[in-house]
């Protein structure tokens, strides 16, 4: 193309030499800093016509593309570049949007096919590229590696899917939801199914509590304030007539924010087994308590009877000594009776614990055995002056036990020995109570059943050892040790002595 020469006149004048030659310099100037930015640059660069044919591009660009030098892909179009066809109709769609409209598109996340035969991820800005006049004459993109960030997305993306996908299948109430706007953001396919809807999206007052408003049991408050931690409680869900164990947390959504992530264990047939168990135990008791008052009342009455019928009968007589053995069963039923209400006491664990003088216990029931008329019971007790342990009102019926125990199994007139001392045994301070009678004592073999189990007790035809099995119950209350031995050392026909032990309180 010829120039056509300069116009003549002021408004044309030439510019001086010098000045026109600092202008170049200037200009030169700015093309090096340029191409030191493009070079330097972290990311790709690229500028394109409005046809999408290259124009330039910064040196990282041209080896993605494969070209050693960036000179070379000057008129170079996407089609010539390894990128795959489909992401080439991407880049030219975006590239049509830019230079049409005349506004920049940000941020676009792209994967491009790189000259390595590698994907590799790029976030891309396109803007407009414009001439001195302000037209659009191309388009001028801006990019950077994301690759790793992408990769880390996607692990991330994958574990968290894994993660829902297990929630999925655990037949548990799960939901996670944000606790500042209470949508929820997750529920498992066990609460949607329950729920009957899909939940998600929702707020969870309305989708789980059908309230028009945040419930005023919620713990976010208490979560976001521990995050981290754990907090469980107990709830009854109205809706779905459910009860629920529940543990809340603060966990981290994968797009940054705090969530609220709530799993509930239906415990609803575990509270109604326990219901059940409370009000059988309730009914047992009370029909207990009915028959001991009214099986008692009716002892009572017939001792009344026999005692006079006693009283009449001469001292030879046999009807006498029918009238005193009717008298002992009784006795004996009237025992049972209170024992197992005893019982029942000790294993719910209803026994008060508090400080007892144990020797003014056991000077007052040597004080009511002695007492009773006709008795044939011979007492020798060596007591302290002043010793205490924690037990409670039952220790008195221990001893009365093993004495009532002694008493009965004796043919003739016993003698009871009641002997305290202060031991120790495995470093804990005791008392130790011998209680030793001269009755026909116990065989060996049987000083290690006498006490019986629960089982045991069970097993036997006989409802007999109630006595020695409250004995031991409420020694092992009481944080004691009891057992029996010979009262003369290997002879079990002269008697038998019960040791107790029970911790000092000084």
């Amino acid at each position: 193309m010829t120039r056509n020469p300069p116009k003549s006149g002021p408004k044309h004048a030439r510019k001086p030499a010098a000045e026109h030659s600092l202008e170049e310099s200037a200009f030169e100037h700015t093309q090096i800093i340029l191409a030191n930015m493009l070079e330097n640059f972290p990311g790709i660069v690229f500028w394109k016509d409005r046809n999408s044919v290259y124009l330039g591009c910064n040196r990282n660009f041209s080896t993605i593309a494969g070209f050693a030098d960036p000179a070379e892909i000057s008129g170079k179009s996407d089609y010539d570049m390894p990128w795959i066809k489909e992401q080439v109709d991407e880049y030219h769609a975006d590239d049509r949007q830019v230079i049409s409209s005349g506004k920049p598109r940000l941020n676009i996340v792209e994967m491009i096919h790189c000259a390595d035969g590698k994907n590799r991820w790029f976030a891309t800005n396109k803007v407009p590229l414009r001439d001195a006049e302000g037209r659009v004459i191309g388009v001028l993109g801006a990019g950077n590696d994301i690759t790793e960030q992408k990769r880390a997305e996607e692990a991330l993306k994958f574990e968290h899917d894994q993660l829902l996908s297990i929630f999925d299948s655990i037949d548990e109430l799960i939901y996670v939801a944000d606790p500042y706007t209470y949508e929820v953001l997750f529920a498992n396919r066990w609460t949607r199914e329950r729920f009957k809807k899909s939940i998600i999206g929702g707020k969870c007052f309305r989708e789980f509590q059908d309230r028009a408003s945040p419930c005023d049991f919620c713990t976010n408050a208490i979560i976001l304030r521990d995050k981290g931690k754990p907090y469980y409680w107990e709830y009854h869900n109205p809706v779905i007539n459910k009860d629920f164990w529940i543990v809340d947390r603060i966990i981290r959504w994968p797009d940054g924010r705090d969530a609220r992530f709530e799993m509930a264990i239906d415990i609803t047939e575990r509270k109604q087994a326990i219901s059940g168990i409370q009000d059988a135990k309730a009914k047992a008791e009370l029909y207990l308590d009915l028959m001991s008052h009214d099986i008692t009342n009716m002892n009572q009455a017939l001792m009344g009877y026999l005692e006079l019928i006693k009283a009449t009968q001469k001292q030879e007589s046999g009807e006498k000594e029918l009238a005193e053995r009717s008298i002992e069963i009784i006795n004996r039923s009237s025992r049972m009776i209170s024992n197992v209400k005893k019982l029942t006491e000790i294993e719910a664990q209803n026994v008060p614990l508090n400080r007892v003088n144990l020797c003014e216990l056991l000077s007052e029931v040597v004080s009511e055995y002695s007492e009773v008329p006709d008795s044939k019971v011979t007492f020798n007790a060596r007591l302290c002056p002043c010793c205490h342990v924690i037990a409670g009102d039952m220790l008195k019926d221990v001893f009365e036990n093993l004495i009532d125990n002694a008493i009965r199994h004796s043919a003739g007139p016993v003698v009871v020995e009641i002997a305290v001392s202060r031991v120790a045994l495995e470093g804990q301070e005791y008392y130790q109570i011998a209680i030793s009678d001269n009755g026909p004592g116990i065989p060996d073999p049987l000083k290690k059943k006498i006490f019986m189990s629960a089982q045991e007790i069970r097993q036997k035809a006989e409802r007999r050892g109630f006595g020695l099995y409250i004995v031991r119950t409420l020694v092992n209350y009481y944080h004691g040790k009891v057992w029996v031995e010979n009262r003369v050392p290997d002879s079990h026909t002269k008697g038998s002595k019960f040791i107790v032990l029970l911790p000092c309180n000084l």
